[in-house]
C-alpha cells in the first residue's frame, strides 16, 4: 500500500511550486490514465489503483500500486475519485525546437488565466490540426489538474510551448491576427499561415501587443444579440473551424 511520504508528495503536486520543484504533475481522469498507458507509458512515473480496477490494466504497460479508498481521498482533488491517480513528468517543449518556418497554424495565447479554458483551446487546437499553440508566460499553468482533464489528452499531442510573442515572431513570418471586439468579420480573411492571438478572458489582448497590428479579426454577433461576448475557447473553435 502507499506510504505516507507519497501522500504527502502527491498531496504536494496540487501546487504549482511543487510541480516546477519535481518536474511532475497530477492524472486523475481514469479514460485519459489508460489512454497514456496505451500509448505513452513512459510518462507515467507513479500509478495508483484502487482494488478491483486491476482487470482494466490487463495487456497495459506500467506498473501500479493498489490504493485503499481512504487514502485515495485524501489525495484527490475530486469530489468523486475515479479510483486511479498517476503521478506523471513533465514534457520537454521548447520553442527552438519547433520548425516554426514550416508551421502553417499557430496559436498564441496572450494571458489565459481559466484552466478549463487552456484545456479545452488545447483540445480544439489538437481537433483543428494546429502546428503550435503558445502561451504566454503569465498563462495559468497547463499542468493545473484541471487544465490536464479538460485537455482530455491533447496536452500530449498538440506541440506547444511557453514564450512571448516577440519570441514566436522572431522565429516565424507567418503573419499575426489579434482577435478584438473592434476588428474586421473573421470571414473575411482565409490565411493559408497564421498566428491567431486569443486574448485573456478578461481584458482580453494587452496592449502593448496591440500597437501597430494591421490584421485584427472578431467574431460579429447577430443584430438582436444580447450577449457581452464568447469566452476565449470558443472564439478560437469558431475561428479555426473556418480557417483550418
Amino acid at each position: 500500500m502507499i506510504s505516507k511520504l507519497r501522500i504527502k508528495y502527491l498531496r504536494s503536486l496540487q501546487q504549482k511550486k511543487y510541480r516546477s520543484e519535481h518536474k511532475s504533475f497530477v492524472i486523475e481522469n481514469k479514460k485519459l490514465i489508460l489512454e497514456l498507458l496505451r500509448n505513452q507509458a513512459d510518462c507515467i512515473s507513479e500509478l495508483y489503483v484502487l482494488p478491483g480496477l486491476e482487470d482494466e490494466l490487463q495487456g497495459l504497460a506500467g506498473k501500479y500500486e493498489l490504493i485503499d479508498s481512504r487514502d485515495l481521498k485524501s489525495i484527490s482533488q475530486l469530489s468523486t475519485p475515479s479510483g486511479m491517480i498517476a503521478a506523471c513528468s513533465y514534457l520537454h517543449h521548447d520553442l527552438a525546437s519547433q520548425d516554426t518556418m514550416a508551421h502553417r497554424r499557430m496559436l498564441f495565447l496572450d494571458g489565459i488565466q481559466d484552466p478549463g479554458n487552456l484545456g479545452a483551446i488545447m483540445r480544439i487546437a489538437d481537433w483543428f490540426g494546429v502546428d503550435l499553440l503558445v502561451l504566454s508566460p503569465d498563462s495559468v499553468d497547463p499542468y493545473n489538474i484541471k487544465a490536464v482533464h479538460s485537455s482530455m489528452g491533447s496536452l500530449y499531442r498538440v506541440s506547444w510551448s511557453i514564450a512571448t510573442l516577440g519570441d514566436l515572431q522572431r522565429c516565424t513570418d507567418a503573419p499575426v491576427y489579434l482577435t478584438d471586439m473592434s476588428g474586421k468579420d473573421y470571414r473575411t480573411d482565409l490565411p493559408d499561415r497564421y498566428i491567431l492571438v486569443i486574448g485573456n478572458e478578461g481584458r482580453g489582448i494587452r496592449d502593448s501587443l496591440k500597437k501597430g497590428a494591421t490584421n485584427v479579426v472578431t467574431i460579429p454577433r447577430t443584430i438582436n444579440s444580447r450577449a457581452e461576448s464568447l469566452n476565449a475557447a470558443m472564439s478560437t473553435a469558431v475561428i479555426l473551424s473556418r480557417w483550418s
